[in-house]
Formats: structure tokens, sequence, C-alpha cells
């Protein structure tokens, strides 16, 4: 009996002690499996690598780029346009004669090649136009309003234009007494003078107020002058009676009123 009871309990330490050493290998066995498992996953698994991405290339793009070009440009040449010759046949032009007819003064020319017509001043005062004559070559005919010079030899300037702004010739030329064109320089005048008392000095800061007329084309002057005393003097050549037209002054000497107390 004691015996059984001590072959049950060594029988019994046995499977215990086969059972703990089975339940120990099963735990050595997980931990290997395990460990192998953890290995394998770590040497099986692929790590999740970036891919290498392309690095974009800047591609040259084509450029249009404006390229000056040189064009041979016409340059302007100024037009230089030839002046008009000034007409030379003034140049030998003589006075064939004057006179004075249905309310005109009249002066005939010779002017070699005239044909067109041209203006002209007497003694730079009186206005003449001037027009080649129908009837002959070389002649050109100035008329203007009747007007009488008092010199027979006048100044006459021939001009392009009406405006008398282009000369073109002057010279003097002789008018004889007998056309009835030249009159004495001036008409004798006629000289009043204020009383003198002696009470006062008289030629001191002398001015006149004068008017020059034509009567029938004839020039003449009146004239009232004054110092510093009142009226000193008159000078008048104009006729006592008749039609006149107010001018200017006459060109030339003897025009002067304050000439009579310069002598």
């Amino acid at each position: 009996m004691q015996f059984r009871n001590l072959t049950l309990g060594c029988l019994f330490i046995l499977v215990f002690v086969i059972a703990g050493c089975h339940s120990k290998v099963e735990s050595v066995s997980s931990m290997v499996q395990l460990q192998a498992t953890t290995e394998v996953d770590d040497t099986t698994t692929p790590v999740p690598t970036v891919a290498a991405t392309e690095t974009p290339t800047r591609t040259a793009t084509a450029t249009h780029t404006a390229t000056a070009t040189l064009t041979a440009t016409a340059t302007p040449t100024e037009t230089i346009t030839p002046s008009p010759t000034p007409f030379l046949g003034f140049e030998e032009s003589t006075l064939n004669s004057s006179f004075q007819q249905n309310g005109q003064t009249v002066m005939i020319f010779s002017v070699p090649g005239v044909s067109r017509t041209y203006f002209a001043l007497v003694n730079n005062y009186f206005g003449m136009t001037c027009t080649p004559s129908g009837s002959y070559t070389d002649v050109l005919v100035c008329s203007a309003p009747v007007f009488r010079i008092s010199t027979t030899t006048p100044k006459i300037i021939f001009y392009e234009d009406e405006t008398y702004s282009t000369a073109l010739h002057s010279a003097y030329f002789f008018v004889p007494v007998s056309s009835g064109l030249v009159i004495p320089t001036p008409i004798p005048w006629i000289i009043s003078w204020a009383p003198d008392d002696g009470t006062c000095e008289r030629g001191i800061n002398v001015f006149c107020e004068t008017e020059y007329r034509t009567y029938n084309g004839v020039p003449c002057m009146d004239a009232t002058c004054s110092d510093t005393c009142g009226y000193y003097y008159s000078v008048d050549n104009c006729p006592p009676s008749g039609d006149w037209v107010a001018i200017a002054r006459p060109p030339g000497p003897g025009w002067e009123p304050l000439d009579v107390i310069k002598k």
C-alpha cells in the first residue's frame, strides 16, 4: 500500500515535470516563431521608398527678337525756286513827253522791251499807273489825276507792284515848263505879321498849324504860326477861291512855314 502511494507520487511528479517542460518548450517555440516571424517581416516587407521624380528641365522657348532694319529713306531736297529776273528796261528809259489832258497828268516814256503794267511815284508823292501803249512798241504811258510839280527835274521811281514795295528803277527826268506840269516852287508866299508893341519878346517857342491843299492840281500852303506871346505870323500862297483838296506835305523844299524865321 505504501509502495503504491509512493509510485503514484513519483508518477505525479514525473507528469508535472513533463507538463512543465512541454509548456516551456511551447513557450520557447512560440518566442522562436515570433522572432522568426519578426525577422521575416523585417526582411521581406519592402520599405516604401520615395520614387525618384524626374526634375523638369526648363525648355528653351524661341523668342522673337526685333531686328532693326536700316531702310534707306529718301531725304527731301530743298527746292530752290528761281527768283524772277527783274525787268531791266527802265535802265534805258527816257521821258518823251508830259502834259495834262482830260483831268489827267500824263507822262510818256520810252522803255525798251516793256510789256506789262508798272507803277510809279513822282517826287515820292504822286502815284501813277503805267501801261504799255496799244499803238507803239517800247512805249509806256503813265497817268494819274491832275497834279503839278514844282521842279523841272522830278525824281521818278518805277515799281513792280501797286503797293510800291518793290522798286525797279529810280531816276531824275527832265520835264519842260511848257508841259504845264511845272509850277514855281512854291507860289510866292503872302506873309502877315502880328503887331509888335515891344512888351513881349517874339520868336520864342514858335510852332505852326499848317494845311496843304491843291487847287486844280496845284499845291499850296496855309499856315498860322504862334510863339509864347500868341499869334505871330501867317503864311498863305493858296488862291483866294476855288475848289480844293487837302493833301499831305508836298515833297521838296519851300513847304515849311518855319523857314520864314530861319532866314
